[in-house]
């Protein structure tokens, strides 16, 4: 169910209206613990080109992949380093470490590796990709920041201060590092990955992790009353307020419309929001020391140092897509009154009926096709807007790629060069889409372009 808050002129009764929000999902995932090869300190996962990758600091195979974030692989890393960090982005997966020769390597599928050189033996601890750059921070050393295109050549960077920069991200064209030294300027964020700008948190805390989704950057910090602050451009950030601080929060991931948090260790050590603001508690099937959480293939995947045995893996899964809320936006009109929305969508408004609504409309999924009732390779089950940055967005350049709408003609979006970011290029794309299959040109998937997509062979 999904709700939105409504005031309307009485003269608007008789137009359709579209609404464009961040969907609120009812309950939060289910947590499963799950098995790793081997008992290492998994310190960083994330998920690209159909597979999970996840690094570690320790143990004989300092790399693990799986298809689904259950069934895991041992795999050999290519020096016995201190991997931190893993990033993926133009058909490349790229770790990062904080020793050894050769402090970066790459892989096209996480199972084979090559040695890499950084751009300066530094102990890097953060790496992300976006606008066809990877971008990497570190603690020490002279430059702070180094670029690369592919993850092979690296380019030294000034960072803005000399800070700890331990994480960084990218969302809506903008990267933003984080650090957890206290000082006037804990945030720095940069346009293209070169030149930084200092900016200042909410508040003075150790900054562990930060995220973008649904339209903005979410960071959080292990200590303190205020231990999470947001951001729509990475630039002005607003502190919020965390269900407990009680536990040592460690990481952050958006995906599905929802932002998961966990801690340390204790009770009430997974966090989730909607929007960033409001939280909720729950806990994890094993209290353990949570490093990292990422989202792909529709499940939320985190892993940890220290699990009972082997179970070093946590997932979390929503409910089928039956139960799954998604925005009325994106071509669908909104119709002035109670009653059917679009296939397998209805919609309430105050009062049960037409009339002049102030309270709140109520969306409600009735049904959504299963996957066995679309025809088409590419299934989308939510809602996706410019600026965010998902593993679902790949899929969406290829259908539009693959059926005469390219959102490129060269280089990033184009076929075969498929990202996680929905741009300018990709909306352009989607509203060409739209309007062949007489949609109102959005540039925004909701229920009605999902089901011309699910439907188009």
């Amino acid at each position: 169910m999904f709700y939105i808050k409504t005031s309307f002129a009485f003269a608007a009764l008789a137009l359709s209206i579209f609404l464009i929000a961040s969907p609120v999902y009812a309950a939060a995932p289910t947590w499963t613990m799950q098995s790793s090869p081997e008992d290492n300190t998994w310190r960083d996962i994330v998920y690209g080109n159909g597979v999970f990758v996840a690094v570690s600091s320790d143990g004989t195979h300092r790399v693990m992949t799986s298809p689904d974030g259950i069934t895991w692989t041992a795999r050999d890393a290519v020096e016995a380093n201190i991997w931190i960090g893993v990033a993926y982005g133009s058909g490349v997966f790229v770790a990062v470490a904080v020793n050894g020769t050769h402090r970066v390597m790459t892989s096209p599928d996480g199972i084979t590796w090559t040695a890499r050189d950084a751009a300066e033996a530094n102990v890097w601890l953060g790496v992300t990709y976006g606008s066809g750059l990877f971008v990497a921070v570190s603690n020490s050393g002279t430059h702070r920041v180094m670029t690369s295109p592919d993850g092979i050549t690296w380019t030294a960077r000034s960072a803005a201060e000399n800070n700890r920069w331990i994480k960084v991200a990218y969302g809506n064209g903008v990267f933003v590092a984080i650090t957890n030294d206290s000082n006037a300027h804990q945030f720095m964020s940069s346009t293209d990955g070169i030149t930084w700008a200092a900016r200042t948190a909410p508040y003075d805390r150790e900054w562990l992790d930060i995220t973008y989704g649904g339209g903005q950057f979410v960071a959080i910090a292990q200590n303190g009353t205020n231990r999470i602050a947001t951001s729509p451009d990475g630039a002005t950030w607003t502190g919020q307020t965390p269900p407990t601080s009680a536990v040592n929060w460690q990481t952050i991931a958006y995906g599905n419309g929802t932002y998961v948090g966990l801690a340390a260790s204790g009770p009430d050590n997974i966090m989730t929001s909607s929007d960033g603001v409001t939280w909720t508690t729950s806990t994890a099937p094993e209290s353990v020391f949570w490093l990292t959480i990422t989202y792909g293939n529709g499940i939320f995947v985190a892993v940890t140092t220290a699990g009972s045995g082997s179970q070093n893996v946590m997932t979390g899964t929503f409910p089928s897509d039956a139960a799954q809320p998604v925005v009325a936006s994106g071509g669908g009109g909104l119709p002035w009154c109670s009653g059917p929305l679009a296939p397998g969508w209805n919609v309430t408004l105050p009062g049960g009926g037409c009339g002049k609504p102030t309270g709140v409309v109520v969306l409600t999924a009735t049904s959504v096709p299963t996957t066995t009732a679309r025809t088409s390779a590419f299934v989308f089950t939510r809602p996706l807007s410019k600026g965010m940055t998902d593993p679902d967005l790949t899929r969406l350049q290829q259908f539009l790629n693959t059926h005469n709408f390219p959102v490129a003609s060269t280089g990033e979006g184009s076929l075969g060069k498929e990202n996680m970011y929905f741009g300018a290029k990709t909306a352009a794309a989607l509203k060409q889409f739209q309007k062949s299959v007489d949609l109102k040109p959005t540039g925004y998937v909701g229920p009605m372009t999902l089901a011309r997509i699910s439907a188009t062979e």
